[in-house]
């Protein structure tokens, strides 16, 4: 998995941006991915992140169901990506 951390100049808040996931293929159905995604947001959580953001190819049926099952919500859709957020705590 490749992170980064952005910033969020509307909110005035760092966001983290998950660009790579990638599992492979052998190791598809043993919850890799999953556990992946949680160790990314632990550590957006414990670095004060507001936001976990990520996108997507939109036919990608298997990440649209990782990260919809973990909360994160569509924020945009141009056709052939798919943007997700999650928010991990409020603006302050």
């Amino acid at each position: 998995a490749q992170v980064y951390r952005a910033f969020d100049s509307i909110h005035l808040t760092h966001d983290w941006v998950l660009a790579d996931l990638f599992v492979d293929g052998a190791a598809r159905g043993r919850r890799v991915g999953g556990s992946l995604v949680e160790a990314v947001l632990d550590g957006a959580r414990e670095n004060g992140a507001h936001h976990l953001c990520v996108s997507i190819r939109s036919d990608d049926a298997y990440a649209r169901r990782l990260y919809e099952s973990r909360g994160f919500e569509e924020a945009g859709d141009t056709g052939e990506v798919v943007s997700y957020r999650l928010k991990l705590r409020d603006h302050h």
